[in-house]
């Protein structure tokens, strides 16, 4: 117990310390992708020119001299780099999945238009890989991963550094990065870390410790999601006739399959009474999801009918 109680401690204690003002999660969801990473990251790489040489970095070639253009959703691609005749796409990824040939095509945009030198960069929590099909043929050497959990988190440290003589745009990084260590880490600061990894190398004892508590975590994770399913279909069933539940032997495999992509989504069928084939569903992605559909389709027009929805 040493461990978590002393997790406890250092958390309670930065929490006491610290500011909870944060104008982003004021204004959007902390995970909107669109409306507020990809907006904010753009509106920073016009504004910042340092942010924007850190991305150069990041990526390892050097800041062109030639004027860049920038653009944010132009022909669906997150955010677009381009001068001359190179581009860098910007492919930002927190919980959404990866859609049917998503980077190969907006290679093959740019390609078209005479852009003979891209770069991808492919932007998540955790730096995951896109998958074989979201990616095609483009080459793996022209593919960056960047996670927000450490690239984007070192790229808005430096620029913190380098803002001094604009309060306002520091404050503001300032901000962004408590929310993404908060999105990433569950709002551990980069200090908090810190002193627990002091503690845990302190000893062998420790660091077997450690080693229990993280598989713990994962297990606890497991059985919390497996209570809240038991629950819905144990309610759910004294009104509706459930037409199928597969979340039992897949709980397990959406924690402990790193890549995103490869998960198998899962949820509850159950049949809506008096209007014959239809089917409500619940399912699971980064939050639950509701969509309606006829009994006989298949799983992918099941999938556009939930994007029509409003799923991914």
């Amino acid at each position: 117990m040493y461990l978590l109680e002393l997790a406890t401690v250092l958390r309670e204690k930065f929490e006491q310390r610290s500011d909870h003002f944060n104008i982003f999660s004021i204004l959007r969801s902390e995970s909107d992708e669109v409306n507020l990473h990809s907006q904010f990251l753009y509106v920073l790489l016009l504004e910042s020119p340092d942010f924007l040489n850190e991305l150069f970095n990041e990526i390892g070639t050097d800041l062109p001299e030639e004027r860049i253009a920038i653009f944010k959703e132009k022909d669906d691609i997150d955010i677009l780099l381009t001068w001359k005749r190179n581009a860098i796409i910007i492919e930002n990824k927190i919980y959404a999945k990866d859609q049917e040939k998503q980077i190969q095509r907006y290679w093959d945009i740019l390609w078209n238009r005479g852009f003979s030198n891209q770069i991808v960069v492919y932007l998540t929590l955790d730096g995951r890989e896109p998958s074989s099909n979201s990616l095609g043929t483009v080459p793996q050497e022209n593919l960056r991963l960047f996670s927000y959990e450490d690239t984007i988190r070192r790229m808005i440290s430096n620029t913190i550094r380098a803002s001094a003589t604009r309060p306002y745009l520091r404050e503001c990084l300032c901000m962004y990065k408590d929310l993404i260590e908060k999105i990433t880490q569950g709002g551990a600061t980069e200090i908090m870390v810190s002193e627990i990894g002091k503690e845990i190398a302190s000893s062998s004892k420790n660091m077997k410790s450690a080693i229990l508590v993280q598989k713990g975590y994962e297990a606890a994770l497991i059985e919390i999601q497996g209570r809240l399913w038991k629950r819905l279909e144990d309610m759910l069933s004294i009104r509706f006739e459930i037409e199928s539940s597969n979340w039992k032997e897949n709980i397990s495999a959406f924690y402990r399959n790193k890549r995103a992509n490869d998960r198998y989504w899962y949820g509850i069928n159950f049949k809506v009474p008096e209007k014959g084939d239809l089917i409500f569903r619940i399912e699971i992605e980064d939050t639950l999801y509701l969509a309606l559909f006829p009994h006989l389709v298949d799983r992918l027009s099941r999938n556009r009918v939930t994007q029509d929805l409003g799923g991914r």
